[in-house]
């Protein structure tokens, strides 16, 4: 069995002495040389603790040192109770089996081994945290409450990257998408650094919506735009999904979010990663976004405004100005006519939410009847919770349609993508399809 500290369980407060005990284990006494090919040839003999080092130095005895034996395989200090297969190694390094007392402290534990003596054996080590940068996010059920500052102090003595541990007080706001923490241990500090897919992103933790744990998702999602196509981000935050698509694909990405704070990371971000010339940065109801948006493309004094933040090239008199990166604006002469542009995909990352906006896209694109291909239509990214049914799929897919109005074929179908498990009902779903052109072309009806 491995070590462990000793049991005070129902302790909320910290007192790193109570850790401390001395544990009697079986030790070799070998030749100093040897170590290394020693060591090397017991293992799965050794004592196996992440904080303990299983070799020790022997004071006044430089030339020999004493290599610490798993408690599991040798209970007791004596040669003969070993298993052959380790007396046979032992008299062949010529190695002498001996007690050692090996004094533990705080330091010596784990996280886990820590939280696990101090809990009433009800209640399971909550191991399951967020990492935003240096700081910690909990979202701790009530039973854990009473431990709360001890969990934090503990994590923070153990994980040396953090600096600060919050838990989650209520739920998120649906407007804003952030929540109201306690800090548990540490810095009151909550702007936070992380990198993620080749980017860096910087903002307030305390005043804008982040999750770690979609990191993933952010990346699947990128490997459904092609090159060339044009992105439309109407819930962008502080730019998981807009930022690595300009920098890392060269997309042009339009990115809005309502929350101001996010916004302003957003646009931060965006200079921080030096894709001014890829994202257009909008503060606004992503309902009145998705027409705006629409109308900025086709506007060129904004595709001169995003072009202008490119350094100069040395090239002759043309239409287009290269970019940096191998993609071109195009910048209409007065001789031009107008060319009309559409986003190639949208993305609605509010599941709580994204849904009531589909209805936006009612005629939508009811300028562009002769001008898009059914088959160019845009492509609707949509995410959205659904109660954890068996049919949870199917279930996604309906408050979709209903919430388009159309139901969605089988053609229209891209994908239907379960993101993960938010709670043992709830499930976060993202939904692919291609918008119908019955919706896309309504002059403005019901649809």
């Amino acid at each position: 069995m491995p070590l462990t500290p000793p049991s005070l369980p129902n302790t909320t407060i910290l007192n790193k002495d109570l850790f401390a005990c001395i544990v009697n284990v079986t030790a070799l006494r070998i030749p100093a040389q040897q170590t290394h090919k020693l060591v090397a040839s017991l293992k799965g003999f050794l004592l196996r603790e992440s904080r303990i080092k299983p070799v020790v130095d022997i004071p006044n005895h430089p030339k020999e040192r004493l290599v610490l034996l798993d408690p599991d395989v040798a209970k007791e200090p004596n040669l003969e109770t070993l298993s052959n297969q380790l007396q046979e190694l032992i008299q062949k390094a010529g190695a002498s089996v001996t007690p050692y007392q090996l004094h533990l402290t705080y330091d010596s534990w784990s996280f886990d081994q820590i939280i696990r003596s101090v809990l009433p054996s009800t209640l399971e080590v909550p191991s399951s945290f967020e990492s935003v940068g240096h700081i910690a996010h909990f979202n701790l059920r009530d039973e854990y409450l009473p431990y709360r500052h001890l969990l934090g102090q503990v994590l923070l003595d153990k994980a040396s990257h953090l600096r600060t541990v919050v838990h989650k007080l209520d739920s998120i706001d649906h407007t804003f998408r952030f929540f109201k923490m306690e800090v548990l241990a540490g810095e009151e500090d909550f702007m936070a650094e992380v990198h993620e897919s080749n980017c860096r992103f910087k903002f307030d933790f305390s005043k804008v919506y982040w999750n770690s744990r979609l990191q993933m998702e952010h990346a699947r999602l990128l490997r459904f735009f092609k090159p060339g196509e044009s992105i439309c981000d109407a819930f962008a935050g502080v730019g998981p999904f807009a930022i690595p698509a300009a920098k890392n694909q060269q997309h042009t990405v339009f990115a809005n979010d309502l929350n101001p704070n996010s916004y302003h990371a957003l646009v931060e971000n965006v200079k921080l990663n030096k894709v001014e010339d890829k994202v257009a940065t909008y503060n606004m109801d992503a309902r009145d976004f998705f027409t705006i948006a629409l109308r900025d493309l086709n506007d060129a004094q904004v595709q001169k405004s995003m072009a202008a933040k490119v350094k100069p090239c040395n090239t002759r008199s043309s239409k287009k100005r290269k970019q940096p990166n191998g993609i071109s604006i195009s910048v209409p002469s007065v001789n031009d006519g107008p060319v009309k542009q559409w986003f190639n995909h949208y993305i609605m990352n509010l599941p709580a939410a994204a849904v009531d906006f589909l209805d936006v896209f009612a005629g939508l694109l009811s300028d562009f009847t002769n001008t898009i291909p059914h088959d160019k239509l845009p492509v609707i990214h949509c995410y959205c919770f659904t109660k954890g049914q068996e049919e949870a799929e199917q279930d996604a897919i309906n408050l979709v349609s209903k919430h388009l109005g159309a139901d969605l074929s089988t053609s229209d179908l891209i994908d239907v993508h379960r993101v993960r498990d938010v709670s043992p009902k709830k499930e976060m779903f993202c939904v692919s399809f291609r918008l119908p052109p019955s919706v896309a072309f309504a002059k403005g009806l019901d649809v």
